[in-house]
This record gives C-alpha cells, structure tokens and sequence, in this order.
C-alpha cells in the first residue's frame, strides 16, 4: 500500500507541474517494481480532476452559464465563442489520444523512450517561455484552440507533459501566463472524463473504485493535486522556466541508465 501511496502523491504533484505525470508514475512504478495499472492511473487523473474543480468551480460555472445563456438566451456570445474553442481543442484531443493509444502508445513505454519525451517536454517550455518575451499580447482564439488540442492529445504518449506543452505554446502565442494556465486546466477536465470512460469501458473495473484502497489513493492525490495547483499559479510567473534542467537532467539519466 506504501507503493501506491507514493504513486498517488506522484500524481498530484506531476499531473500540474509540466514534468509529465504519466511519465512520472511509469519511471515510479519501475522504481519499486510495482505491477502498471491503468485504470488506476486514470482513477488518479479523476482525483486530480476533482482538485481543478475545486480551485476553479467559478471558471467551469462561468463557461456553462455563458453556453446555455447563448443556446436558450442568445446572451453572452463571447462566452460561447470560448466554450466552442475549448470544445473544439477537446474533440481534436480525443482523435489524436485515440490513434495514439490505439496504434503507437503501447509499443513506447520503454524507460528510455520516456526519458526521451520528457526532454521534449522541457525543450517545449523553454521555447515557449523565449517566444513568450516577444509575442505580441492576444487572446485564445481558434488556431489556438486547434494547436493546443493536438498538443494535448500528442500527451497520451508517456513523458510528453499535458501541462507543459499547452502552458507553454499558449504562452508563446502570446496569451497572459495565468491565463494560459486556466486555459490548459479547463481543457483537462474533458480530457479526463474521456480517458476514465474511455478505460473503464475497455477494462471493465469501475466496481474498484469503491474499494478502501482506491479510495484512499483519492484522497491522497487530491490532496497533493490541490496543493499543487495552489503552488503553480505562483510559480508560472517567475519559475515556470525552471522546470527545463530538471526535465533535461532527469530524461537524459532515463536514457543513459534506463
């Protein structure tokens, strides 16, 4: 159990931090010989998801009212045009997600290979953190939404950073840098609720997460997810560039040693 403790806490610090949590867990799992189980890496996903609802429930009300303002009230364009970006980022998600892990995924979980896609991840935020010091100011707006959907479904390939790549290419296309952050995380929440249906269908293991065990991984990744999320949006500001040398170091160890 002290195991999946650790893979738990894991979770909820690399699920935000763009060091990759798929990642993370895998080299985690590898470390101390545990058995790989997905639907219980996505169930801690899920916990981390709970986490972003709860930091930012006022942000996912504000996208749903403006939604159905615009549906049933013609209110609130601007509101809709958003929810429809986010909407349209989600759907190309999922076509990218699914081939991957349909045809390439399942053959790249080697320790190395891993070490090689988290050195992208922190190649990817020290160029968008650069190409963010000369970006002209902007909103999020349709390439946006179409680039950072295939970036986020190029992340179902473990060691590539969800987070770090969409922070840092919104970043770089000039969006504020916590702005940028509460884009990516409202982009999370239906790229995790598709990935929990999407395994508990192909495994057929949602009874488990009734069990004392899951609930207790839960509660731990929740925690951690929450502090986490607290700590980054300080972070993005000054530091978010300090995450290059840790991915480039750690990634480099995976491919020498792993």
């Amino acid at each position: 159990m002290l195991e999946q403790i650790i893979v738990a806490v894991v979770q909820g610090i690399t699920e935000f931090f763009p060091i990759s949590s798929d990642g993370h867990i895998l080299i985690t799992e590898w470390l101390f010989n545990i058995e790989p189980d997905l639907f219980g890496m996505i169930w801690l996903h899920v916990a981390s998801l709970a986490a972003i609802l709860f930091v930012y429930w006022r942000d996912v009300l504000h996208v749903l009212h403006g939604f159905l303002n615009f549906v049933f009230h013609k209110k609130q364009k601007e509101d809709f045009i958003f929810a429809m970006k986010l909407g349209v980022a989600t759907i190309i998600t999922a076509v990218v997600a699914v081939i991957l892990i349909r045809f390439i995924s399942e053959n790249l979980e080697s320790i190395k290979l891993i070490g090689g896609m988290i050195m992208i991840s922190g190649l990817a935020i020290l160029l968008g953190d650069h190409m963010s010091k000369s970006a002209k100011p902007k909103s999020f707006g349709w390439i946006e939404s179409v680039v950072v959907g295939i970036l986020q479904g190029l992340a179902a390939l473990p060691g590539i950073s969800r987070s770090g790549t969409t922070t840092s290419y919104l970043m770089g296309a000039g969006i504020e840098r916590l702005e940028a952050l509460r884009i990516s995380f409202l982009l999370a929440i239906p790229a995790i609720i598709g990935a929990f249906i999407f395994t508990s269908i192909e495994s057929g293991n949602i009874s488990k997460i009734l069990s004392t065990q899951y609930l207790i991984l839960f509660a731990v990744t929740f925690v951690v997810s929450y502090v986490t999320i607290r700590a980054l949006k300080k972070i993005v500001q000054k530091y978010w560039v300090w995450f290059v040398p840790y991915c480039l170091l750690v990634g480099s160890l995976l491919v020498v040693f792993g």
